[in-house]
Parts: structure tokens; C-alpha cells; sequence
């Protein structure tokens, strides 16, 4: 179930001649994670970054990379990218910026986690 929708881009002119324009999208996945002997499915968010080198006028180069897994939280994602879009980051430096704040978010998928399980329980 993977979803992948552009939500910003932004544009570099190095010179006359040559350029990047960034592209920053938001991947929706479902990420699958093991309790006991339970698996549950979460919705999770991520984001891909691609860097599009141009030279008079015509695409030279591709770079991208993505991350799956960034937090089950959609808005925090989105407001994320944004921030992404506004410091132009590169692809190359994706999991640089973007790693401390998985390390933050990663307790997002342990509330969704308690909530299955919650729901499991009482069922």
C-alpha cells in the first residue's frame, strides 16, 4: 500500500546555465510490527527527496532517497518537509536532518502500538 504524493519543491539557479530543483514527497506506507505473538499493521509516513541537476535547460542528473518509516503522524511529516523544502536539503543529507527526528518520533509508533493492543484486548 504505497502512496507517494509531491508536496513541495523548490528551485536553485547556480548560473545562467545551470541549476537543482528539489522535489520533496510524502510516502504513505503501512509498517508491520510484531507485540508477543500479535503483528499489527501500522500507518506510517515517510519522505522521498529528489535533487534534478539541470543544464541548459534539460535534466543532467537524478538523485533521490527515501525513508520509509518516519512517523504514523501524517501533519508531523508534512510539517517536516516543509522545513525540508525551506533549508533546500539535499537527498545526500535526507537521513542526516531527518534522523534526529526519527529518533523522537519513534515513540509515535509505540501509541499506536498501545492503542491495537487496547483494542485487541477489549474485543
Amino acid at each position: 500500500m504505497r502512496e507517494v504524493v509531491e508536496i513541495a519543491s523548490c528551485k536553485t539557479i547556480l548560473d545562467d546555465n545551470r541549476g537543482y530543483v528539489y522535489r520533496y514527497f510524502l510516502v504513505k506506507n503501512c509498517k508491520n510490527i510484531h507485540v508477543d505473538k500479535n503483528e499489527f499493521s501500522v500507518k506510517s509516513y515517510g519522505i522521498e527527496a529528489v535533487r534534478e541537476e539541470i543544464l541548459n535547460g534539460k535534466i543532467i542528473s537524478i538523485e533521490r532517497e527515501v525513508i520509509n518509516h518516519i512517523s504514523p503522524d501524517r501533519m508531523k511529516v508534512v510539517e517536516l518537509i516543509f522545513m525540508l523544502q525551506d533549508n533546500e536539503v539535499s537527498p545526500l543529507h535526507l537521513y542526516e536532518v531527518v534522523g534526529n527526528y526519527m529518533d523522537e518520533w519513534v515513540y509515535d509508533f509505540d501509541r499506536e502500538i498501545s492503542k491495537a493492543v487496547t483494542q485487541l484486548v477489549f474485543m
